[in-house]
Formats: C-alpha cells, sequence, structure tokens
C-alpha cells in the first residue's frame, strides 16, 4: 500500500481518486458505516464561481471542467446541472453588493447587474420592498452529489484502491520508515498517510504528533419546504442575500434554505438548533412571501463547515512530519473545488506539476500550505 487517506468526505475521496488514477495504491479509512456522513452529505451542493476568498475561486475556477465535461462512467452519469445564482441587497447594503459584484469579476466570474423589478420577476415571492438592488451570476451549477460520489468510489475501486468503512482510527504512529493505523476494524500502514478527516483533522493531527492547524468547525442549518405548486420553483436561480444572511434555491421538489449560520463548535455529529430556525424564517419571512407555516416545513438538519483564519484550504506536506499530509479545511466550498483540490493533492503527493488547467488558473502551492499559518501566525506576533 503506497498511501493511507483518513476521511471518507468529498476531501478523501477525491483525493484517493486522482490518487489512484496516477496509479498509487491507496486505502481510504472512514470510521462511520457509510461515506459521506458529516459535512459533505449535508451541504447544499451548488456550484458558483464567486465563492470564497480569491484563492479559493481559483480552484473553483479549475473544477469547472470536471462538473461539466465528467468522467466517462457506466451508467453515464451527469454531475451537474446549470442554476444561476440571484445576489440581493436592501437599499442599505448597495455598497455591499458593489463590492462583491467587483470582486467577483475581478475574477473572472460572470456577472451582472439587475434592477429591483428584474429580480422580482425572476423570483416572483421576492418582496420588492426588501430588494433593493440585485445581481445575476451565470454558469452556476447544482451538483448532483449521489453521482459524484459514486463516480470516485468506482474511480478508486477499478484503480485498485480500497474502501474501508466502519474503522475508526484509534492509534497513529511512524516507525521504520512507515505510518502504522490501527483502526477499530484492524491495522494498516504506508509510507504516506493523508489526513482529510474533516472537522476532525486537528483530532487526527494530535494522533500522529503533528500540531494541530487551528481548525474551527462551525455549524450550519438547513430546512426544506413544500413550495406552491403554481410557483414553477425549478426554473429559479439560487437566492443570496449578498452579506450571507440567508439563501434559498430548488431542491428536486423542494426548496432548501439556510440562514448562514456559522456558530463555532466542537467536531460533533452536527445537529439543527432552534434559535437557528427560528431566525431562518424570521429572515425569509422579511424578504419573500414563501409559505412558510408548520404544514410547509418538511425537514431541517445541520452540518459543519471547517475553516481557519484566512479561510483557505490547507493542502499540503507537515512541515515536521514525513509523510504527512494535510488535505483540510475546505470551508463551505468542498464539494465544489473538490476536482482541483484532488488533482492539486495528488500532484504534490506524487512530486509532478499540477496539470495545466490548473496551472492556468494560478493555483499556487504556498498559498495552501501548512506551513503557511505558522508565517501567519509569526507576523502576527
Amino acid at each position: 500500500m503506497d498511501v493511507l487517506v483518513i476521511g471518507g468526505g468529498i476531501a478523501g475521496f477525491t483525493t484517493a481518486y486522482h490518487l489512484a488514477g496516477k496509479g498509487r495504491s491507496v486505502l481510504l479509512l472512514e470510521r462511520e458505516t457509510r461515506p459521506a456522513y458529516h459535512s459533505t452529505g449535508r451541504s447544499a451542493v451548488f456550484f458558483r464561481g464567486s465563492h470564497g476568498v480569491a484563492r479559493v475561486r481559483a480552484l473553483c475556477r479549475a473544477s469547472r471542467p470536471f462538473f461539466a465535461d465528467p468522467p466517462r462512467t457506466l451508467p453515464e452519469r451527469r454531475l451537474a446541472s446549470p442554476r444561476d445564482a440571484l445576489f440581493i441587497c436592501s437599499s442599505a447594503d448597495l455598497p455591499a453588493l458593489e463590492a462583491f459584484v467587483q470582486g467577483a469579476r475581478e475574477s473572472g466570474t460572470p456577472i451582472e447587474r439587475l434592477a429591483p423589478e428584474e429580480a422580482c420577476a425572476r423570483v416572483p415571492v421576492l418582496r420588492p420592498e426588501y430588494v433593493g438592488g440585485a445581481a445575476l451570476e451565470t454558469g452556476g451549477m447544482d451538483i448532483h452529489l449521489p453521482a459524484l460520489l459514486a463516480t470516485l468510489q468506482e474511480g478508486i475501486l477499478a484503480r485498485g484502491g480500497r474502501i474501508e468503512l466502519g474503522a475508526e482510527v484509534r492509534e497513529i504512529e511512524r516507525k521504520d520508515g512507515l505510518w502504522r493505523v490501527r483502526t477499530s476494524a484492524c491495522d494498516y500502514s504506508a509510507p504516506l498517510l493523508v489526513n482529510a478527516a474533516g472537522a476532525w483533522s486537528d483530532r487526527i493531527a494530535r494522533l500522529a504528533g503533528a500540531r494541530p492547524i487551528g481548525l474551527v468547525p462551525k455549524r450550519r442549518t438547513v430546512m426544506t419546504f413544500r413550495p406552491d405548486p403554481a410557483a414553477g420553483i425549478a426554473r429559479w436561480p439560487m437566492v443570496l442575500e449578498v452579506r450571507e444572511r440567508f439563501y434559498f434555491r430548488p431542491w428536486g421538489e423542494e426548496l432548501l434554505a439556510s440562514p448562514a449560520d456559522q456558530t463555532p463548535v466542537p467536531p460533533c455529529d452536527a445537529q439543527p438548533e432552534e434559535a437557528d430556525c427560528r431566525l431562518l424564517l424570521q429572515r425569509l419571512a422579511e424578504a419573500t412571501t414563501l409559505p412558510l407555516g408548520p404544514a410547509s416545513r418538511l425537514r431541517r438538519w445541520a452540518g459543519l463547515r471547517s475553516f481557519v483564519p484566512d479561510e483557505r484550504p490547507v493542502l499540503g506536506w507537515d512541515p515536521d512530519l514525513p509523510g504527512f499530509f494535510w488535505v483540510a479545511a475546505l470551508g463551505g466550498f468542498g464539494i465544489e473545488t473538490s476536482p482541483a483540490v484532488g488533482e492539486v493533492a495528488a500532484a504534490l503527493l506524487t512530486g509532478e506539476p499540477f496539470p495545466p488547467h490548473v496551472a492556468a488558473e494560478g493555483v499556487c502551492a504556498a498559498d495552501f500550505s501548512p506551513e503557511r499559518l505558522r508565517i501567519q501566525k509569526n507576523a502576527g506576533g
């Protein structure tokens, strides 16, 4: 075995997939009995080029080709469907909208300002008195998560990789040039160890003897609603308040919405809090005429989005431990950046250059290296 990958979310799967594609023998370990149980499986799974800070947007751009023209599979799968993103704001927040649009344009994202009445025409449940400004980003996509995970999983297995579920990591040690990992299922060893454990990445690092990176998991709440059948929501764009006070989007035959909460919590099986659900209902009532009564409420859940202070992923070799590699801190953009994240990780792990379409977007290893966090901390005193 060449590489052990700890974590069965999108970070672990994309890394294992691209490593297997380079001929490396890979074993992916996941403590849950099904993959993508935590952050990945609870995401809003939407692709937009304007998401995140500038370096994250570069990863988004580099990931677009994978979703738009995915690998051939049997059966053939569609990984994404087009959907625009509509950003709205109150009159008081027009400067914030203008700054957002300018930043999106500078990163190459196709976006245009819309008059408030145009926004309300596209999404008739918006209250005209609430919408003081709007902008439409084109080129967004709904990502079909089951199809994406199936493609990655089948690619790993077809290339000789292995996936072990229900394998909770209990001990890690470095001995005789190998990483030895004891799990609840079995013991494994390999010269390279990838820490892709999501919100638990700092805990895995401590087990291995590495310094934590200061990862902060943050809870994000989601509710779904039964829309008016006559509303024709399938044609709606995703709607986002520009200061991230809420968003909503079609979700099959349901409407998915979130208050865009970011409550710091320990790594856990996140559950929705009543206060966050009430906040979402309040914000939606202020901005829309959506039916929000108890009869319209269908489901609710929460997930974790994990960040370091500069809100960039951590991708690279640990500065102190040989053979220990980080794929962590994917925030709220893990799925949409996953193709490029996997390609970057696999290139760094194998010592190969980045693929041309990744390098063309200005993706630089130093921007995501764990070492940068120490440099930032030392510079800040």
